[in-house]
């Protein structure tokens, strides 16, 4: 294909290219403040998920080292971290859709 301004040659891109271009060009175009507002979101998720599987990993491995204890022993529930760990994840989903809006 030709261009129709300069009249030289355009490159074919494949469609991964294309998809990066234009995901390229829509953060570009994004307002300054939405890219922080999603750097934010996109690291609460990450930090509150890390807490939330975290605490549900303490917990079924206490609960496994309590099953396996002849007199049956006692385990923990760390609910704070399963806890803190959803509300911050799903906080940062919350900000997420609302830049994404």
């Amino acid at each position: 294909m030709i261009c129709k301004v300069d009249g030289s040659a355009l490159e074919t891109v494949s469609a991964e290219e294309r998809e990066q271009i234009l995901q390229m060009h829509e953060l570009q175009s994004q307002n300054p403040y939405d890219r922080q507002q999603l750097a934010v979101a996109r690291r609460n998720m990450i930090v509150g998920g890390f807490w939330l599987f975290g605490g549900l990993a303490v917990t079924v491995a206490a609960l496994s080292a309590a099953a396996s204890s002849p007199g049956g022993g006692s385990y923990v529930v760390a609910w704070g971290a399963i806890l803190f760990g959803g509300l911050q994840f799903f906080r940062g989903v919350a900000g997420w859709m609302a830049v994404k809006k």
